[in-house]
């Protein structure tokens, strides 16, 4: 009985350490899901050149949150500097993630997308993400808003200036994953 019980411990710890390598591994395989779609937006917030930053927020209803898209365009030109894109709690200063891209690399009319791994709890938390730029007057990028508060989920900004008639056009994603189909 002594050495059945004996097998039986040793056999627990290998069991579960695989059991936790599938909840994790496959806990991250999923699908790249739109979860809020704000498109709309015909008008732009004009050059963002440095010093300027404009931002949005935006509530999580879902867990795994893992990218924001923004609007942006070029003026249909080559444009220099540094476009920085990030996201942060919604009060908070500390950044989540960011990335920096040149502006000649920015497409004219176009969704700039900011990926990131899945924040596992991200649902019942309010977003800000951020666009904001090293360019100068008349070689800068801009960024796509809607008139009217089309997202009444969440508010635009301008250099931490709410703006309560306009959202920027965007989207956020999530990782729809294996689990959640389970569910």
């Amino acid at each position: 009985m002594k050495r059945i019980l004996l097998k039986a411990k040793k056999a627990i710890v290998p069991i579960l350490i695989i059991l936790m390598l599938i909840y994790v591994y496959v806990g991250n395989i999923g699908k790249y899901s739109i979860f809020i779609s704000q498109e709309t937006g015909s008008k732009t917030v004009g050059e963002i050149t440095e010093g300027l930053e404009f931002g949005q927020t935006f509530q999580a209803d879902v867990n795994d949150l893992s990218g924001v898209s923004i609007k942006l365009a070029t003026y249909m030109r080559e444009n220099t500097g540094n476009v920085t894109v990030g996201l942060r709690l919604a009060g908070d200063h500390g950044n989540i993630y960011s990335t920096t891209v040149e502006a000649k690399s920015i497409q004219d009319n176009q969704f700039l997308k900011l990926r990131f791994p899945p924040i596992k709890n991200s649902k019942g938390k309010k977003y800000y993400f951020y666009v904001s730029s090293t360019g100068i007057q008349g070689h800068s990028i801009t960024a796509y808003k809607a008139d009217n508060n089309p997202y009444k989920q969440g508010e635009m900004f301008i250099n931490n200036n709410k703006q309560t008639q306009d959202d920027l056009a965007f989207i956020v994603y999530y990782n729809k994953t294996f689990l959640d189909w389970l569910n």
